[in-house]
């Protein structure tokens, strides 16, 4: 494993341990602040975290949960925001 995988395997693991360990409030578990959000920023994050949360990209094995708790705080977040 090189440098540049290990860092990645770091911020994904640190991606998923903090989308469940926050999973009852969809801003932190997707890293957010309440209230100064655009619709915009609260799409890129989502993206991003998705990346590195995807089960298909994520060789942990709570990537699949993660990655579900992250696209349900998203639609959640999506539809106040309407």
């Amino acid at each position: 494993m090189t440098v540049e995988e290990a860092v990645e395997r770091d911020e994904q693991m640190a991606a998923i341990d903090n989308i469940l360990a926050n999973y009852t409030d969809e801003y932190a578990c997707m890293g957010l602040s309440r209230g100064c959000c655009s619709k915009a920023d609260i799409r890129s994050r989502y993206r991003a975290l998705a990346l590195l949360c995807h089960p298909d990209k994520s060789s942990s094995d709570k990537a699949h949960t993660a990655f579900q708790v992250l696209t349900a705080a998203f639609r959640k977040i999506s539809i106040n925001m309407k």
